[in-house]
This record gives structure tokens, C-alpha cells and sequence, in this order.
């Protein structure tokens, strides 16, 4: 009798973390689509902005600094929720199958930091410009060195009993 209250109790746990996982993933969504709304307003508010203070409206212009602001500030914006998508689908997995692909972990290491450098590295001093450099790096070279055994991974993962 013994064990089956055990057995009762390790289920009730799993269930546990995979509704906290849920949980997670459901305020990730949240947090997505307030930072897609207020980053588009954002983007509208300056784009108006800008095109109050322009004179003879040349905001096309292929060397206008305003316009390279309005396009890195979108570019990040896309990049940035795209790092999102990918923590809402390891997640989802998790939740899912009790397990995190590596593959999407690494993944993540190599594009969050390549985006933070490229698109937002007014933000940060050198030292961590650098930090981030080197662990994107680390992580790409990781990546292209493992990269068979981290499909092999991925298909055991989508495919347990194969």
C-alpha cells in the first residue's frame, strides 16, 4: 500500500510541474503579445515623431539617421521576439514531454546573444559586448562539433519508443 501512495504522490508532483510549466509558458505569451503591442506603438509614436521633425518629409531617404533607428529599432524587435517564440516552444516542450531538447537550448544561447550585439549594443559596455561574443561563439562552435549528435537527440526526443 505503501508504494502506491509513492507512486500517487510522484504523479501529483509531475502533473505539478507541468502545469507550473504551462504556467510559465502562458505569462511568456503574455508577456509576447504586451511586448508586441507596446513595442508597435512605440515604433508608430517614433515614426511620427520623426516625421513631424523632418522637413519635406525625408524620412525615405536611403542616409537619413532617423530612418537606420526606425530599422534597427524593427529588426531588434523581430529578432528579439523570435528569442521569445523559441523559449515559448522549449516550454511547451518541456511541459510536454517532461524533457528539454538541448538542441533548442543551445539554439537560443547562440542567437540571443548575436542579436543583443547587433541590434541593441548601445546598450551595454564593451566588457559584456564581449562576454556575449565569446559565449555566442562558444555556443556556435558547440553546435557545428555536436550538431549530429543534437539531431539525434531531437529525434529521440520527438520519438521516444523509435
Amino acid at each position: 500500500m505503501r508504494k502506491k501512495h509513492k507512486r500517487y504522490l510522484a504523479k501529483f508532483i509531475d502533473k505539478s510541474v507541468s502545469f507550473y510549466a504551462f504556467g510559465v509558458a502562458i505569462v511568456l505569451v503574455i508577456y509576447m503579445l504586451s511586448n508586441f503591442f507596446v513595442g508597435t506603438w512605440n515604433f508608430f509614436a517614433q515614426f511620427g515623431t520623426i516625421l513631424e521633425t523632418v522637413s519635406g518629409g525625408d524620412i525615405v531617404g536611403k542616409h537619413n539617421p532617423d530612418r537606420q533607428i526606425i530599422e534597427t529599432n524593427i529588426l531588434h524587435f523581430i529578432a528579439f521576439t523570435i528569442v521569445l517564440i523559441k523559449a515559448y516552444r522549449i516550454l511547451i516542450c518541456y511541459a510536454k514531454t517532461q524533457h528539454i531538447n538541448i538542441k533548442y537550448l543551445v539554439e537560443i544561447a547562440i542567437i540571443a546573444p548575436a542579436i543583443e550585439i547587433l541590434f541593441n549594443s548601445h546598450a551595454y559596455d564593451l566588457s559584456i559586448l564581449i562576454l556575449f561574443a565569446f559565449f555566442g561563439v562558444a555556443n556556435l562552435i558547440i553546435y557545428v562539433w555536436k550538431f549530429d549528435q543534437f539531431k539525434k537527440i531531437e529525434k529521440d526526443t520527438h520519438h521516444p519508443d523509435a
